[in-house]
């Protein structure tokens, strides 16, 4: 599977809105916890609440794609606020784990046309609210984890202010957090479809810089044979015998070592020194 936009929420609750949205349809999966949902170019996964518990989904999540995919990360759920109202949709601008004070910034290339906030993510549920920023439970887990797959372009939090000073967190059910995501569905499209065409457009730009990256998708390489292969590649481009995944030359290749053996041989008749 290869997928644009890469999603995780907490709960259910967060989830069904976005399922309905998006039509999507349950993965089934006897090797995982984690309830998935997908679509031709969108994969949803449940975390259940927790830092750690996201970190854990976006770990599995990131099985669904090849190495070389290029896949934006959205965090959606909701969460308490210091000093928004109760319905106020925001991006986070910065997150910080509560416990440790570790802070990620997440890179903004799009102008999502919404309010922006830092979130701190507890591991309890905060009831005080004594910042004025956001306070969720799984924000910095998702973020950190993604950041080993993705670039903090591509990686984002869309939250949903669902409790603050004056609306206690201990009221909030199921059915008034499932409404709260309703209500922002179109924004949350908005959000999605922006960071899947950023998404687009760096896979469309490290294909362009990197001439390995289609022979990756085909075969495993590991680092050192992706070197190799960059400089035969380029040393093809010098020559003007252009080698590409496709190529009759390669059809009969079944692993990297192959390729290389194929290809290594081929630029031999070319250049001596290969």
């Amino acid at each position: 599977m290869t997928a644009h936009l890469r999603i995780v929420v907490a709960m259910r609750a967060e989830a069904k809105p976005l399922i309905d949205c998006f039509e999507m349809r349950p993965v089934s999966s006897k090797v995982s916890r984690f309830e998935v949902y997908e679509n031709e170019d969108t994969v949803l996964m449940v975390s259940g609440i927790g830092s750690a518990n996201a970190r854990l989904a976006v770990q599995h999540l990131a099985r669904f794609g090849a190495d070389t995919d290029v896949a934006a990360w959205l965090n959606i759920g909701v969460a308490g606020h210091g000093s928004f109202e109760v319905g106020q949709g925001f991006m986070a601008n910065c997150i910080a784990d509560g416990s440790t004070g570790q802070t990620l910034y997440p890179l903004f290339v799009n102008d999502f046309g919404v309010p922006t906030s830092q979130v701190i993510t507890v591991h309890e549920v905060e009831s005080q609210y004594p910042l004025k920023v956001g306070y969720d439970m799984e924000a910095y887990g998702f973020a950190v984890s993604a950041a080993k797959y993705s670039t903090f372009e591509l990686i984002h939090c869309y939250k949903i202010v669902s409790d603050n000073r004056k609306k206690s967190v201990h009221g909030l059910t199921l059915q008034t957090i499932e409404k709260l995501i309703s209500d922002h569905i179109d924004a949350v499209v908005d959000v999605g479809g922006r960071l899947a065409g950023t998404a687009d457009s760096v896979a469309h730009r490290t294909i362009a810089e990197d001439p390995t990256v289609p022979f990756v998708k085909k075969w495993r390489l590991t680092v050192s044979e992706r070197e190799i292969l960059k400089k035969y590649l380029n040393k093809a481009r010098v020559l003007g015998a252009e080698i590409k995944v496709s190529s009759d030359l390669l059809c009969n290749a079944g692993d990297a070592s192959e390729v290389l053996e194929t290809i290594h041989n081929h630029l031999r008749q070319h250049w001596h020194t290969c």
